[in-house]
């Protein structure tokens, strides 16, 4: 399978996004586990005071379902061999799809109770929603992971950047 430079820097991107945010849970928890922090005010990882917002979680979400969801269409994943890879692609895409669904169902709970958080979602009231939001994050970004790896992104992004100018191009784009 070829892999476009553009799908590579765009899943690349997309993966670099993800790495953050998944950073940004796991400062959550320990927020809350190791240093006790008062959940929810007080366990909004490092840039919470400025992201901690029900259609901000929304958005993010489904941009990242859109993501996974084009570059599955990018390598024509209904086509593609049923590797491990284009397994772990495919429940990621699932995974996040659900994600998304939590997602509206706080939004919506969010609009109704006149904009105040934490809103549970689905589970939420039945689960502690630091760590059920660090564990869904993690399973989708463990998939993206293994499938950059399985379809051979990470030596064509090498490829990719290895000549200065396609260096500087790429970082270029990823400081978009």
């Amino acid at each position: 399978m070829t892999l476009r430079p553009g799908v590579v820097l765009g899943f690349s991107l997309l993966l670099a996004v993800m790495l953050g945010h998944e950073a940004e849970h796991v400062v959550q928890v320990l927020q809350k586990d190791a240093v006790g922090a008062s959940c929810p005010n007080d366990c909004r990882g490092l840039l919470g005071f400025a992201f901690d917002l029900e259609w901000i979680h929304f958005v993010y979400n489904a941009s990242i379902e859109v993501g996974l969801v084009a570059v599955a269409v990018a390598l024509r994943l209904w086509r593609a061999p049923r590797t491990f890879a284009w397994a772990v692609l495919s429940t990621a895409v699932l995974v996040q799809g659900y994600h998304v669904v939590e997602h509206t169902q706080k939004l919506l709970q969010w609009f109704s109770n006149g904009r105040h958080s934490p809103t549970p979602g689905l589970l939420g009231s039945h689960l502690s929603l630091v760590e059920f939001h660090f564990a869904l994050n993690t399973v989708v970004f463990g998939l993206v992971l293994a499938a950059y790896v399985g379809f051979g992104f990470h030596r064509a992004f090498l490829r990719l950047v290895a000549t200065p100018r396609r260096a500087a191009a790429a970082a270029s784009l990823a400081c978009l």
